[in-house]
């Protein structure tokens, strides 16, 4: 069984991070259905990489281009939820990688 993003990264109205998940979650849905599994596994890797740093210091909108670099090609979705995740906090962003690893987990193959 699965649990929708607020599960995982529920943060109170007046948090920084509040606005973002809401936009996130109404237009990419509760449990992001709206992404392919190649998209999960994408934004997957930018949280794991935001970890260590690797795109810290970049123009806003730039992670893209990085990830289109080192990876494979950025769909419309994956622009969009990028430039969101990417002012997500720290913690934040921590608390999606759960949410997405079990969403890849769960879907169809």
């Amino acid at each position: 069984m699965t649990h929708p993003i607020g599960f995982y990264a529920a943060r109170p109205q007046g948090h920084p991070d509040h606005e973002i998940l809401t936009k996130l979650e109404a237009k990419f849905g509760s449990y992001f259905q709206q992404l392919s599994t190649i998209e999960l596994c994408t934004l997957m890797t930018y949280c794991s990489l935001e970890v260590e740093g690797h795109y810290r210091n970049l123009n806003p909108g730039h992670e893209c281009v990085m990830l289109q670099e080192d990876f494979w090609e950025i769909t419309l979705s994956l622009k969009i939820i990028l430039s969101l995740v990417s002012v997500l906090t720290h913690e934040t962003r921590l608390d999606l990688m759960p949410f997405l690893c079990e969403q890849i987990r769960n879907r169809p193959r």
